[in-house]
């Protein structure tokens, strides 16, 4: 065994080797405890990337306490667990919306307003571009009404919405535009839009970090454990109780992801904090990156310190940085720490991609729930 364990380390697969152990030992407390400690520390990329298979298990084994559901004593006993259910599925569709609100912000960002602003310039004397600008505006009018759809679901109760009534007013400008071959409109509609994606992209992203932070799947998961073992005293169907037992060990694994990736994600958040801030003041004076780097490097060797092409090249930029520091030599710091920001900044995107996506994958877990609570009424 411990040789298995020295080829994992060397191998970067502890934590696969340890999934692969909780799934044959599921009712190892110390396992469970180890696995917990070190998803807070580390997520295994190949780990995470099975979210959405999970979720689906998840979800699987949730339909089957559906079926379950007919037996009077079973009803009775979910019943129990009402609360926690009903809570599950208010943190879940809290998530589900502002990631919504965040996807299609950027959907108007990336895939409206930059072909919007590129196109204000030729607009209106050029012919081609009135016909382009005609187009996004049919894509905007869409991402709109969309927006306000999500607007309207009850988990928006309480969120700041009030910037949707900026991009109204863009969308009759705009309109007003195209209809009068007007520049000054079109020009208003660029500047409500700006106002809107310079800070609410960033704000919903906060706010869906800080949802993704406060959802606990223990209280559901501990509620669907005692089920179980009821079920399991209640000489109830054994291939139903075993794909239930299967859901909760999914629904585990995926609280683990989440919890990983939130942890994961302000730690990149707090260094890119940093960053951001040495790189302000880079251009002007190298003292800030000097001043800084003990911390910088403090917060970034923990971050990189997995066996993976990413981690090795960042370590490599923070090697890179650390001489020129030690040297004084300002130019070879500015160089090596503009590579440095780049490869953190890359890996802070795809951590965050990531965790939207594991976000994304519980709202399969949503519905089985929000069928369960139905038929408790």
């Amino acid at each position: 065994m411990f040789r298995v364990i020295e080829w994992a380390k060397s191998e970067g697969k502890v934590p696969v080797l340890i999934d692969k152990a909780q799934q044959h030992n599921p009712n190892n407390s110390a396992l469970q405890t180890l696995v917990q400690d070190l998803a807070a520390t580390h997520p295994d990329p190949v780990v995470v990337a099975k979210a959405p298979e999970r979720a689906v298990a998840a979800a699987r084994g949730l339909e089957t306490l559906e079926q379950l559901m007919q037996n009077a004593e079973v009803r009775e006993a979910v019943g129990d667990f009402q609360s926690d259910f009903e809570a599950a599925v208010l943190q879940i569709e809290l998530l589900t919306f502002y990631k919504d609100v965040h996807d299609l912000l950027h959907t108007l960002q990336f895939q409206c307003y930059r072909g919007i602003t590129h196109e204000a310039k030729r607009f209106p004397d050029d012919a081609t571009s009135r016909e382009i600008l005609a187009d996004h505006q049919i894509t905007f009018d869409g991402l709109l009404r969309q927006l306000e759809d999500v607007a309207a679901r009850e988990a928006s109760l309480g969120a700041e919405l009030v910037w949707i009534q900026d991009l109204r007013d863009a969308q009759g400008e705009f309109q007003t535009a195209i209809r009068q071959g007007a520049a000054k409109p079109l020009s208003r509609a660029v500047w409500l839009m700006d106002r809107v994606l310079a800070v609410q992209p960033s704000h919903v992203n906060t706010r869906l970090n800080a949802a993704a932070r406060a959802l606990r799947l223990t209280a559901l998961v501990t509620a669907l454990t005692l089920l179980r073992d009821r079920f399991e005293r209640g000489g109830l169907d054994p291939a139903k109780i075993r794909a239930f037992s299967d859901s909760i060990r999914s629904m585990v694994a995926l609280q683990q992801n989440l919890t990983a990736l939130v942890v994961e994600h302000d730690r990149w958040q707090a260094l890119d904090l940093d960053l951001r801030r040495i790189q302000q003041n880079l251009k002007s004076d190298a003292l800030e990156l000097e001043l800084s780097w003990d911390r910088v490097l403090i917060m970034i060797t923990p971050l990189c310190s997995v066996e993976e092409p990413w981690a090795l090249a960042l370590r490599g930029s923070c090697d890179q940085v650390g001489q020129g520091v030690a040297a004084q030599d300002q130019a070879r710091e500015r160089q090596a720490f503009q590579r440095l920001h780049a490869q953190a900044s890359d890996r802070f995107y795809r951590v965050d991609t990531t965790l939207k996506r594991v976000c994304e994958s519980l709202r399969t877990i949503a519905e089985p729930l929000t069928t369960l609570l139905w038929m408790m009424k």
